[in-house]
């Protein structure tokens, strides 16, 4: 952990190795201008972000959204983060 830079929230090493499970419901974004938007907020499918191991390389941008996860469903290369700011 740590080898690589931090992304532009400080957190190290969110590329790869597993898809992140996301708290955004799939749904459309809003057509403004927004850096980091959200989804709606309730539905019946979760995001989920980036690649794992078993994807493509072009598939391991964070910003790539699968829109496969329901909250029950589960899989050996999705998982998520957990953050703490201690602000």
């Amino acid at each position: 952990v740590g080898n690589l830079l931090p992304n532009a929230y400080g957190l190290y090493d969110m590329s790869g190795n597993i898809a992140e499970w996301c708290w955004d419901w799939v749904g459309p974004y809003s057509s403004e201008l927004q850096m980091d938007p959200t989804g709606p907020r309730t539905g019946k499918t979760r995001v989920s972000r980036g690649g794992s191991a078993y994807l493509r390389v072009e598939d391991q941008r964070i910003s790539h959204r699968w829109v496969n996860s329901d909250p029950g469903w589960y899989n050996n290369d999705l998982g998520f983060r957990i953050a703490w700011n201690a602000e």
